[in-house]
C-alpha cells in the first residue's frame, strides 16, 4: 500500500519546518511554488523563485540565476561564483534562513549538458551544480545558523 495514501502530507508550514536546515531537493508535487512560498513567510524566511531556461547550457542557466537573484555584476556565472555570491546574500534582519525555489532546468530531462567533458570524477554538470547549492546550505547553517533549504522543480 502507498505510504502517501495512508499518510498525507502535513500542512505546507509544517512540512518545511520538519525538514533539515541545509537542504537541496526536489519540490514535492503536492506542494505548489505558492504553498512553499507561503510557508517560507510564515515560518520568518526570505523566500526566492528563480525560473531557470530549460535545455540551456550550463553558463546560461547560471547567468539566468544570476540575473534573477540580483547578484552583482561582477558575477562569472560559474559554480565557484555562484557559491561566493548565495553565501554572501544578505538576509533582510529578521529572516530566520532561506528558502529559494529553481523552476526549469534541473530535471533530470532537462538537465544541461557539460560541453566541456571536465565534470570531475564522472559527475554530471546538475550533480555538481546542485553540490555547490549543498555547501552554500551547509555554510548558511554551520556558520550563520540560518536555514538554506533549496527546492527544484519543473
Amino acid at each position: 500500500m502507498d505510504s502517501a495514501a495512508t499518510h498525507p502530507l502535513p500542512s505546507p508550514s509544517t512540512w518545511l519546518q520538519a525538514l533539515p536546515p541545509a537542504l537541496v531537493q526536489p519540490l514535492p508535487a503536492l506542494i505548489s511554488p505558492q504553498a512553499l512560498a507561503d510557508a517560507a513567510h510564515g515560518l520568518g524566511q526570505h523566500y526566492l523563485h528563480a525560473q531557470l531556461p530549460s535545455a540551456a547550457s550550463p553558463q546560461a542557466v547560471l547567468q539566468a540565476l544570476g540575473n534573477q537573484l540580483g547578484f552583482a555584476d561582477y558575477y562569472a556565472a560559474n559554480l565557484d561564483a555562484l557559491y561566493d555570491c548565495l553565501t554572501d546574500m544578505q538576509p533582510p534582519p529578521t529572516a530566520t534562513g532561506w528558502v529559494l525555489l529553481l523552476s526549469g532546468a534541473l530535471q533530470p530531462s532537462a538537465a544541461p549538458s557539460d560541453p566541456t567533458g571536465a565534470a570531475p570524477h564522472g559527475a554530471s554538470w546538475q550533480e555538481r551544480f546542485l553540490a555547490c547549492l549543498e555547501d552554500a546550505a551547509q555554510y548558511w547553517q554551520d556558520e550563520c545558523g540560518l536555514a538554506f533549504r533549496c527546492f527544484y522543480c519543473a
